[in-house]
């Protein structure tokens, strides 16, 4: 809770660059009658209407989950820029009103890869997968290289073997290979959802540094998909390179014994 003395503080505020720094500090308070008073000063000092401190403030009322603040501010904000149109479509995303965000996306007068990573994470992020991947593909299509955020979301959204490969495909064609640990644990956890846990293998093999998510996840592929002892194999394996079983993986491997006393291999 922010106490009251630190938003009379603010009445000795000045400088332009100060108050850059109290909305940040504004994040960190997660209050928002200290958002309310930042705003209020801005307002006073006319502040509101630059595109920067509008973005920044647009923002931190993201941040803080007032729907209804960050629609009306963004409505204030004179001249938006691409900043100003992905906070908006972010904060109707994250709110769960993804025809109102779908429909912000498509006023936006450019789009970056943050854009689309936005809308397709808000998509995923609802069950929207259909959806999310018909945003994916209008990506391609124009394109777009995406990023690894992109492809991990893209991942997420699998559910037949045939996205997967496709979702696979796209990360080459975009340079995300082996180099990238954050794109291969997605693309192992996503074969592993759509029970191809070979081709989940063949992305670990191919990992450069596999960290111990790397390792957890190819563990559990290998339990979930019945291959009890090639988990086990891959757990000693996990020792052997240095990393030490955490939670996770000791989870897995408990739910993996008990699967195979099940089926009288103990």
């Amino acid at each position: 809770m922010t106490s009251p003395s630190r938003t009379r503080n603010l009445n000795n505020v000045t400088s332009s660059s100060s108050y850059s720094l109290l909305i940040d500090g504004g994040l960190s308070f997660s209050s928002l009658p200290y958002a309310y008073a930042i705003h209020a000063r801005l307002l006073k000092l006319g502040l509101h209407r630059n595109t920067f401190f509008g973005n920044r403030l647009l923002h931190l009322y993201s941040c803080l989950g007032t729907f209804f603040s960050v629609f009306r501010f963004f409505n204030d904000i004179p001249v938006k820029n691409i900043f100003t149109w992905n906070i908006l479509v972010n904060a109707l995303s994250n709110a769960g009103q993804m025809t109102d965000a779908r429909k912000a996306f498509d006023k936006m007068p450019e789009r970056d890869t943050v854009s689309w990573n936005t809308i397709i994470s808000g998509y995923a992020g609802t069950g929207h997968f259909d959806a999310a991947f018909s945003a994916l593909y209008a990506m391609r299509r124009l394109g777009l290289r995406g990023n690894a955020y992109t492809i991990s979301i893209s991942a997420s959204c699998v559910f037949t073997q045939l996205q997967a490969k496709q979702v696979h495909g796209n990360a080459v064609r975009c340079g995300f290979d082996s180099s990238s640990v954050v794109v291969g644990n997605s693309l192992i956890k996503m074969y592993e959802k759509a029970h191809l846990v070979d081709y989940a293998y063949s992305v670990f093999w191919r990992l450069e540094n596999p960290d111990a998510i790397s390792w957890n996840s190819m563990i559990s592929a290998f339990g979930n998909s019945g291959h009890g002892s090639s988990a086990f194999e891959c757990f000693r394996s996990m020792w052997a390179s240095g990393f030490s079983p955490d939670e996770f993986s000791i989870s897995a491997m408990i739910s993996i014994c008990a699967d195979l006393k099940d089926l009288g291999k103990d």
